[in-house]
């Protein structure tokens, strides 16, 4: 991005001399113009893009103070540094209350001159980005929520040039961050995003960044003419980030109307990343085909076949199942669709049947692989076909008394549903159905009936003190151990035993 100076003194060999003395072109800054008065510099500013003016203060016509005072009022983004002679000192002086960035003394020391100038210029840019970053901001956001385009024309025009989007997800999302806890989770999505920001800026790119959904970020970058190899810095962010990440890259685009159009192009080529070879692709370099998405017949057939207490059986057909969603190229979206019309198919005759993860809502930007959602697809079935023959088998009752007394020998332990359920072996969703039907109770109520039981016992029959039974039957917070206490029996563990003890 361009940094332009303008010269203005009334003596045209100073003038040449700022002009070919210090090196602008290393300093990436372009001399557009030299004026002898304020006057004239006046009019320039009408014909030329200038961001500092390098003026005398004594001029003919206009001098310095009179052009900072004009510059003040009617130019406050230039920058102005004054050039004045020892004499005119005072006058200086007024001039930084003009607003003017510094002043040097004549004769000009070149070193100073161009410290001062590559400081302004830095915040400048760094002020151009920052008003860069809201307004297009503004814009994406305007964009991702199907709102009107709301900025003025001065806005626009700042935010002019050439652009690209980068979407960007962690693949396997479900199995590697959503686990995460909701700290750790935000940590590693601002890590995400502040990697892909701070690779563009290194490359002079302005960019803003938007999370439109729990595991897609949308990055819109003002692209220069020197980087190009965008592939590369985008597999440095997956290195940096530690997980396994698809990007896909949207077109060039020059205006608002383009904006729209690449974004919505841009989420459609996210959804292909399932079955894409590539982890990094071009929206140029792909076809997206819209259909409506149908099982064969075939596949139904198939599985309604299957011995259902022979799960081999079926993972096999079900492998076959998605091998033909990613060779038909099936959006994730419409893979769930399809399943979920299948699970009805299958289970629509069960008189029974447990809580169906692919009838939840189902992030596929979440679930974001075909592996991720065949293993719900799997559990599904798992579960339907263990609940059905379980409970024609009368196993239920087995397994619900291996359980609780399971629960009964091992109270006292760190013992979670899941490890129940993997005692009696059945998953932990098919467990706490069990446990609810059997005793009316979710899995943590009833092991905390069994603990109180045990603790009114231990409370009637030993001389422990109150803590030390709150350790013996599972609770090593004493604090909670009596919140529970009293929540199940009213009152308070210490007034239990003295009630007891009167009793007695």
């Amino acid at each position: 991005m361009e940094f332009n100076v303008l010269i203005v003194d009334d003596e045209p060999i100073i003038c040449h001399g700022l002009r070919h003395t210090v090196p602008w072109e290393e300093l990436g800054i372009n001399v557009v113009g030299e004026a002898y008065d304020g006057e004239e510099a006046l009019s320039l500013l009408d014909q030329l893009e200038v961001d500092l003016i390098l003026s005398d203060v004594k001029m003919p016509i206009m001098d310095g103070l009179e052009l900072a005072e004009h510059i003040f009022t009617h130019y406050p983004y230039i920058r102005m540094i004054m050039i004045s002679g020892y004499d005119e000192f005072e006058y200086a002086k007024r001039a930084i209350r003009l607003g003017v960035k510094d002043y040097l003394l004549k004769p000009v020391d070149i070193d100073e001159l161009i410290e001062i100038v590559s400081n302004i210029k830095e915040e400048v840019m760094r002020d151009r980005e920052k008003e860069w970053r809201m307004r297009a901001n503004q814009l994406l956001s305007s964009i991702v929520m199907g709102q009107e385009i709301s900025l003025n024309e001065d806005s626009l025009k700042s935010i002019i040039g050439k652009y690209q989007l980068i979407g960007s997800a962690i693949e396997n999302y479900s199995k590697t961050v959503h686990p995460l806890t909701n700290e750790k989770e935000q940590k590693v999505k601002k890590q995400w995003m502040n990697l892909i920001e701070f690779e563009l800026t290194q490359k002079k790119c302005f960019c803003t960044s938007l999370f439109v959904g729990k595991n897609l970020l949308v990055t819109m970058c003002k692209m220069n003419d020197h980087f190009t190899d965008i592939k590369e810095m985008l597999k440095k962010v997956e290195k940096k980030l530690s997980y396994p990440m698809f990007f896909c890259v949207s077109d060039s685009f020059s205006d608002t109307v383009e904006l729209k159009k690449q974004y919505d192009k841009l989420l459609d080529g996210m959804k292909t990343l399932p079955f894409q070879n590539e982890k990094i692709i071009s929206l140029k370099n792909i076809q997206i085909n819209l259909r409506s998405p149908a099982l064969p017949a075939e596949f139904v057939q198939k599985i309604k076949q299957c011995n259902y207490g022979e799960i081999n059986e079926v993972e096999i057909v079900v492998e076959e199942m998605f091998e033909y969603f990613k060779n038909e190229h099936y959006f994730l979206e419409d893979v769930v669709s399809v399943l979920k019309k299948l699970e009805m198919n299958l289970f629509e005759w069960f008189r029974h049947k447990p809580k169906l993860r692919l009838f939840g809502e189902i992030d596929v930007t979440i679930y974001n692989s075909y592996a991720q959602i065949k293993e719900l697809f799997l559990d599904d079935l798992k579960d339907c076909f263990s609940y059905q023959v379980f409970a024609t088998q009368f196993e239920q009752r087995r397994l619900i008394e291996k359980a609780i007394s399971y629960i009964h020998e091992n109270y006292q332990k760190d013992i979670k549903a899941m490890d129940v359920a993997a005692y009696i072996n059945v998953s932990p969703n098919y467990f706490s159905q069990l446990i609810k039907q059997a005793t009316g109770m979710h899995f943590n109520d009833f092991l905390h009936e069994v603990r109180i039981q045990q603790a009114k016992k231990l409370l009637t029959e030993t001389n422990y003190r109150i803590f030390e039974i709150g350790e013996l039957v599972g609770y090593k917070d004493y604090k909670y151990f009596v919140h529970i206490f009293k929540k199940l029996t009213s009152i308070p563990p210490s007034k239990y035993r003295t009630i007891v003890s009167h009793a007695k």
